[in-house]
């Protein structure tokens, strides 16, 4: 938990221009302030991210959400209502407060309201001593791995930062995947990325039976939207049980330079090896998605030849995870 003057600290940094990265309840995000262009070219900068891959704007109330958008519709206030604060980010026509830089140059801009206590302290500090508008997508290199822990967020960008920037700390990120985006930027509401909050979320609580879309050229750009990304550096291998026995078994069968693999699955792979290191993976989608980010950096960091994960059930709750495994691991 950051004490006030961390947090001040980091509103200051964050008037300034410099960058925080800070923790959500989804993923740490590196912030800067969305209405100060230099500072929001420096997000590009430091996670060697994409020009126009356009980032999303953190704030702390749905009236400043309001302020930076144009057709905003009745609906939207009932997912506003009923999911803010939380891991669900609005994509809307923009208007044109914003720099472009922040929206890549596109005509919409993707908005949240986290619900991480030490996010909304920072944001609801700098509205009342900054913007309140802080644009921050994922604190790590683009098209890596994701990070939720301090730590892991200072090995993947603090050499890339200065002592004009900040890592804050805080309270754990509790849903441990990033966030479902809702388009409402067009006529036809869909899910742009799959998130904690389900299609079964939706549906219970709104009644609406909503759809993931098919990505094409009119489909707003947003986070998470290139078909590899969430990216470990050890090659990740995700496969039905059967086929995961057969693959591994064959490859350590040949290993005579004792190379070292890894397994987490639902179930024991039951060939014994010294070679062979494994874990029972949770058998629910949420403990899942909280430690997914924080497994495949420690095992990133052990060296792996590689990792074989075995493939979640494939419904509704488990949407968003097989999501982020099927842009992370090698498609065989």
């Amino acid at each position: 938990m950051n004490s006030n003057n961390s947090i001040s600290k980091a509103v200051k940094i964050l008037c300034d221009g410099g960058l925080v990265a800070f923790p959500t309840e989804t993923v740490y995000g590196l912030g800067a302030d969305a209405m100060n262009s230099r500072a929001a070219e420096r997000i590009f900068q430091v996670k060697k991210r994409p020009r126009n891959h356009p980032l999303i704007v953190h704030v702390s109330s749905i009236y400043l959400a309001k302020k930076i958008v144009i057709n905003w519709p009745k609906q939207a206030d009932d997912f506003a209502n009923k999911f803010w604060p939380g891991p669900m980010t609005l994509v809307f026509k923009k208007n044109n407060i914003l720099p472009e830089c922040v929206t890549a140059g596109y005509d919409t801009v993707a908005v949240r309201i986290p619900s991480n206590i030490t996010a909304q302290t920072l944001l609801k500090e700098f509205a009342h001593s900054g913007s309140g508008y802080v644009a921050a997508p994922s604190a790590n290199i683009y098209g890596s791995l994701s990070n939720t822990s301090y730590s892991d967020v200072r090995a993947a960008i603090g050499k890339n930062l200065t002592t004009s920037d900040l890592i804050l700390e805080g309270n754990g990120c509790s849903y441990g995947v990033e966030s479902t985006i809702i388009d409402f930027s067009s006529k036809r509401l869909a899910i742009l990325r799959p998130g904690s909050i389900t299609r079964n979320n939706i549906q219970k609580s709104l009644g609406l039976n909503i759809q993931e879309t098919e990505l094409n050229k009119s489909t707003p750009l947003v986070s998470g939207s290139t078909k590899r990304h969430y990216c470990p550096k050890t090659p990740l291998y995700v496969m039905v049980y059967p086929e995961l026995v057969k693959r591994l078994g064959e490859l350590l069968m040949k290993n005579v330079s004792n190379k070292k693999f890894f397994y987490w699955g639902f179930k024991s792979f039951t060939e014994i090896s010294s070679c062979l290191n494994q874990e029972i993976a949770p058998d629910n989608a949420v403990d899942y998605a909280k430690q997914l980010y924080l497994k495949l950096n420690e095992l990133d960091r052990k060296k792996y030849e590689c990792i074989f994960f075995e493939s979640p059930p494939k419904n509704a709750e488990w949407e968003a995870i097989n999501n982020r495994l099927e842009k992370a691991s090698v498609q065989l």
